[in-house]
């Protein structure tokens, strides 16, 4: 953890410990994302646990490791990109339904 730390810098720390319960929009593109994503399956491995709404954006606001993934970028808090290598994550989350115990 503490390389992906590193890359990203205290300000992106301070970003990704301020923003994490937001709504979030995929780019396709790495160059036009706020952060670089990968999704484990392992809780061990993970950097955050990670709600996924389903409901509503209203839902995501202000509450903690919630996101909803809208289809507007101009609605969206933070632009993700996802990667299929850990090395290349800026962080590194694992999906969880409600309940789950951190």
């Amino acid at each position: 953890m503490e390389q992906r730390l590193l890359r990203v810098g205290l300000p992106g720390l301070l970003f990704i410990c301020f923003a994490f319960s937001d709504i979030i929009f995929e780019e396709k593109s790495v160059s036009q994302a706020d952060l670089k994503v990968y999704v484990t399956e392992s809780k061990s491995q993970a950097d955050l646990l990670v709600y996924l709404s389903e409901e509503s954006e209203s839902i995501a606001k202000n509450q903690k490791n919630i996101w909803y993934f809208t289809k507007s970028k101009s609605k969206a808090d933070l632009r993700i990109f996802f990667v299929k290598n850990k090395s290349q994550a800026d962080i590194i989350v694992k999906y969880v339904t409600r309940g789950t115990k951190k």
